[in-house]
């Protein structure tokens, strides 16, 4: 027993100096960072940088995978396997036509680093709709049941796009919506709710679409509640 108590503090040294020392001969991924904030830019504008990764370790470092978080965002880098202090540069490309508002999008790098095997870059911003609505949502509270209400809507391209407005629907019978009249770019649009939906309340849209290269939609929500 005492032999054992005298072994087992030399075995649990001697593992950790194995393991220090299988980190210092590692690979290590570096990136000389790890996000990009875009700012704000017009929708449909593509927005790219380049991440540059570097191997800071002692063994060569491969490069496994490089995943995007979706279709709209592409990743691309050349060089797969680093030699200890050797870079490669990873371009990230997005493509915001058909997005609005604060959009993140994220790169995943996956790597044979023991520490780091999966790093997330993040790309951020700001996306400027192509179409101004106001309002952006219509809401028709506490009418009664059978009565047909009425609000415009204010649909402007915005200044310096090339979208054009190719089409207006709603996706409920009880939505219809019809030009009224344009002015200095905008259109006028009158959306009637006629009450004879079942239950209380009702949710429906009214949906703009819209085409530069090419087609896709802005939604406005309509929503309603009934009186008895």
């Amino acid at each position: 027993m005492v032999r054992r108590s005298l072994l087992l503090p030399i075995v649990i040294l001697a593992v950790l100096r194995a393991v220090a020392f299988a980190e210092l001969i590692s690979p290590k991924i570096e990136l000389d960072s790890t996000q990009y904030d875009f700012g704000k830019v017009t929708q449909g504008e593509v927005v790219e940088h380049t991440f540059t990764i570097k191997n800071s370790g002692k063994k060569i470092l491969r490069i496994i995978r490089v995943t995007p978080s979706c279709g709209c965002t592409v990743a691309k880098i050349k060089k797969t396997l680093l030699a200890p202090n050797e870079t490669a540069s990873l371009k990230v490309r997005f493509d915001t036509e058909g997005f609005m508002g604060n959009k993140v999008k994220t790169v995943t790098i996956y790597s044979n680093d023991p520490d780091s095997q999966v790093v997330v870059l993040t790309i951020k911003g700001v996306v400027l709709s192509d179409l101004e609505t106001e309002p952006d949502r219509l809401q028709f509270l506490n009418i009664k049941r059978g009565q047909i209400v009425s609000k415009v809507i204010k649909a402007k391209i915005r200044d310096g796009s090339k979208a054009k407005i190719v089409g207006i629907v709603s996706n409920s019978p009880y939505i219809d919506v019809k030009e009224i009249s344009r002015k200095n770019g905008a259109r006028n649009l009158e959306v009637s709710l006629k009450a004879d939906f079942k239950g209380k309340s009702f949710k429906g849209r009214v949906t703009i679409y819209l085409r530069k290269r090419y087609r896709w939609a802005i939604n406005i929500p309509v929503l309603a509640t009934v009186e008895g």
